[in-house]
């Protein structure tokens, strides 16, 4: 049983693009973020694991220095021998996100090497299965945000980011200018005013995750958030999505609801959280 690294994307993809397409809605972090271009400056470190010599891949991670890194599902065993490998070479990122099944035994072990683990947030993976229209819808349309558009993006960016307590990294307004061009971005706009956001993948295996959905905070308890994400959501359809997910922190009743009440339903726990020391 053993991990293999490498700095190589397509080496990963080649490897473990069997795993990933396996469980999309499980990998969904590892698969954005391989699918994603690299950031200036921010290579991002892959691994996968195989039970044995010839096994099928069985577990990955990548990682993406400064920002975090995103674990896949993985036996007890592969979580273990991640814990050791990262304490060889000290904590891979801020931030490491992952499904329970993974990140728990991976935390345990990690603790018994030594070291420590700082929680960030819980998040409950949620699937579509039948869309439905907010009722009553609120005032205002949806429309997909343009080039003019992206310092506002850019800002709510980094205001979401600080609110779910996880490292922005990298130019934003490039980040908004990348998704706005690839008709990622979609925005409630009300009496003339941008009042929410709501943001998509691309379409990868299938998939789309719908992220992020954010509403400033004066803003909120209109409806925005809902009317926003249903819109972002029917472009992801539109796009060729079969399956669409999105993840809610389990402290926020209000979301949890409201995804509900929009035909996605929950499926499983992922946590995310700082290994220290």
């Amino acid at each position: 049983m053993t991990w293999a690294t490498s700095n190589d994307r397509a080496e990963f993809e080649t490897a473990a693009g069997e795993y990933l397409a396996g469980d999309p809605a499980e990998c969904t972090y590892l698969m954005g973020t391989a699918a994603s271009p690299p950031r200036r400056g921010r290579g991002a470190g892959f691994g996968w694991w195989r039970a044995g010599s010839g096994a099928a891949v069985g577990g990955a991670f990548i990682c993406v220095p400064g920002r975090r890194a995103a674990v896949g599902p993985m036996p007890e065993a592969a979580a273990r021998e991640l814990a050791l490998l990262w304490r060889e070479n000290g904590p891979p990122a801020p931030l490491v996100v992952g499904p329970d099944e993974a990140v728990e035994p991976l935390v345990h072990a990690w603790r018994e090497l030594g070291g420590g683990w700082r929680p960030a947030r819980r998040e409950r993976l949620f699937e579509l299965t039948d869309l439905t229209a907010v009722a009553p819808q609120p005032p205002g349309r949806a429309r997909l945000a343009g080039e003019p558009d992206a310092p506002l993006v850019a800002r709510w960016f980094a205001e979401y980011t600080r609110e779910v307590g996880e490292p922005a990294g990298g130019d934003l307004l490039e980040v908004a200018l990348r998704r706005i061009k690839e008709g990622q971005i979609t925005l409630w706009e009300a009496d003339g005013e941008v009042v929410s956001l709501a943001g998509r993948s691309a379409v990868v295996s299938g998939q789309a995750r719908v992220a992020p959905v954010y509403t400033p905070a004066g803003l909120r308890g209109h409806g925005y958030a809902g009317a926003v994400t249903f819109a972002v959501t029917e472009d992801a359809r539109a796009a060729g999505a079969g399956q669409v997910i999105l993840f809610t922190d389990t402290g926020n009743a209000t979301s949890n609801a409201m995804y509900q009440r929009l035909g996605f339903r929950p499926r499983s726990g992922f946590t995310a959280g700082a290994l220290e020391g």
